[in-house]
């Protein structure tokens, strides 16, 4: 039985280890900012923490934190407050009055090796990573009230291996990042056209699939720090440069690390104030206490050299962008089309023959007698053609007048309405008449009514 147990615990050992490594964990940060007291905090181990630049020594007895540790927790601020999550899942201790305290009911899941933690709407989770050798794509939440963790469904292009050692950011509610819809976790420095640009909508969290990586040298995209205050990333490239990656803009530059206080691969921005940022490092120094504080300028990431695409849109999102942008112009065009059609419509003066009624601006108009009326429709009549001059002389017979007498009633007749429409339109320049010369007989009229500015319905 002892044997057993003593080959069961060598097996987990192997395995824990295993995972760390296939896995490839974090750089360790080591420190965090805490907001309470304005100061840094550099935790050395279980029991040991630096407070404030002076780095005084503070102890504490160690929290039973199963089989996390503590400087290898990831330090999350919800609310202004400090918590340390255990990457892998489970532990989550609370930091605040210099005091670390375990907060969940939960374990040291060891099942999401090197996941992505972060903060959206004042909760915590954690997505992505491997464990059991296998790899994680889940999310997980932290709940505050029953303290542990619950599965939170993820919808749309959920790619295959997604690990918070490489790219990733936070962008509002967006979170960007680099992951595999492949089957190896490992970049390799040649292309793998497997790695993609994600977009993560943490409203909906639905994932989109923006585009193919667009890096020569895969492994460059390797995540080296956490900065919190800033849309975009520096990552250390195998030269002496430093890319600076701008998600939200598709694009990256290289800049000389030479040319800066030198940036490295376990450089951890923990806060920023005005233009300086605050990081820490540790020194080329095999003695456990070997980290510091160092300054850098956040200019660094305001760069006008050349850039270059983080990544390659996929043709269907192009093709989705070009008809969603085609299907917007088009609505618009018929939306202003609609609108400006409404807007004629709405100033015209409308004309119904069959219950021989006038509407302006949605009122009707009661200043036109019967015979007015009559000659309006009588011309509406037509459909929009001219009519003979001579044929309105029928609106006034059977009446015994002579033609010379008709005449003279209908020039009356054509001018009152004349009148009574330019003032009705407050248009003293336009006719509701439009008078031709008859083809046929240069000595005859034709007339019809002026379509700009009177609608017929019959």
């Amino acid at each position: 039985m002892r044997k057993i147990v003593i080959l069961l615990l060598y097996l987990s050992s192997f395995l824990s280890f295993s995972q760390m490594e296939s896995g490839l964990r974090d750089t360790k940060k080591f420190g965090f900012w805490d907001n309470q007291n304005s100061e840094p905090v550099i935790i050395l181990n279980d029991s040991t923490i630096y407070i404030g630049l002076e780095k005084s020594k503070l102890f504490f007895e160690p929290l039973d934190l199963d089989d996390s540790k503590l400087n290898e927790l990831i330090p999350l601020t919800v609310k202004d407050t400090t918590y340390l999550v255990e990457q892998s899942g489970g532990v989550v201790v609370k930091y605040i009055d210099r005091t670390f305290t375990r907060i969940d009911k939960s374990f040291t899941h060891h099942n999401q090796y090197n996941s992505i933690p972060f903060v959206f709407n004042d909760e915590i989770y954690l997505l992505g990573g491997s464990g059991l050798f296998i790899h994680k794509n889940i999310l997980i939440r932290y709940d505050f009230q029953e303290k542990e963790w619950f599965r939170t469904p993820t919808f749309g292009d959920i790619p295959n291996i997604i690990r918070g050692h490489y790219l990733h950011i936070k962008i509002n509610n967006d979170l960007y990042l680099v992951a595999s819809e492949g089957n190896s976790a490992y970049m390799e420095g040649v292309k793998d056209d497997s790695w993609f640009v994600y977009r993560m909508n943490l409203t909906s969290m639905n994932f989109f699939k923006l585009g193919r990586l667009n890096i020569e040298l895969y492994n460059i995209a390797r995540y080296t720090h956490r900065n919190l205050f800033t849309d975009k990333l520096i990552s250390r490239t195998p030269t002496p440069y430093l890319n600076i990656y701008d998600f939200k803009n598709n694009n990256y530059a290289t800049i000389d690390n030479n040319n800066i206080p030198v940036f490295r691969e376990d450089t951890n921005i923990i806060h920023i104030e005005e233009n300086t940022m605050l990081a820490i490092q540790q020194k080329r120094s095999i003695a456990k206490d070997n980290l510091y504080y160092k300054y850098f300028d956040s200019d660094i990431y305001i760069q006008n050299s050349e850039k270059h695409p983080i990544y390659i849109e996929n043709n269907a999102v192009l093709y989705y962008n070009i008809g969603a942008s085609l299907a917007i112009i088009i609505l618009l065009l018929f939306l202003g089309h609609l609108l400006k059609k409404w807007h004629k419509n709405f100033n015209l003066v409308t004309l119904n023959t069959k219950t021989k009624t006038i509407k302006y601006k949605g009122n009707y108009i009661t200043k036109f007698d019967g015979v007015e009326l009559d000659l309006l429709i009588k011309i509406a009549n037509t459909k929009g053609e001219y009519i003979s001059y001579t044929e309105l002389l029928d609106l006034f017979k059977p009446h015994s007048d002579s033609y010379e007498t008709l005449r003279k009633k209908r020039k009356q007749l054509m001018r009152t309405l004349s009148e009574k429409f330019k003032g009705l339109l407050n248009n003293y320049h336009t006719d509701i008449f439009i008078y031709h010369s008859d083809p046929m007989d240069k000595r005859a009229r034709l007339i019809k009514l002026n379509e700009d500015i009177i609608k017929i319905i019959s």
